[in-house]
């Protein structure tokens, strides 16, 4: 009865569900890590007018807003629920989205 089973296992779905098979995954948790500078950076400049208002609506310091105008800097997990509360569409999609 249990080779029975086995023989209907459906390996080639499981393997594509733990990232096994052919197809490659569509998002990379490391690679969003490794750009999230940029992306802030990109996220930051396309929502705000200039430091200013990056430090007013964070409530950072005047040389936190400018790395992150830079983009020597991304942000900690509470600035990002900021981001996510002002632009709550925006924001994923920039910071977040497989490309």
């Amino acid at each position: 009865m249990s080779a029975q089973k086995s023989d209907s296992f459906p390996h080639a779905a499981h393997n594509a569900i733990l990232g096994r098979g052919d197809s490659v995954p569509v998002y990379d948790p490391h690679r969003v890590h490794r750009e999230f500078p940029d992306r802030w950076q990109a996220y930051i400049r396309a929502n705000y007018r200039n430091l200013n208002h990056v430090q007013q609506v964070f409530g950072v310091s005047e040389r936190t807003a400018r790395k992150w105008w830079k983009g020597e800097t991304g942000a900690n997990g509470g600035h990002v629920a900021i981001a996510v509360n002002e632009h709550p569409v925006a924001a994923p999609r920039m910071l977040f989205a497989a490309e």
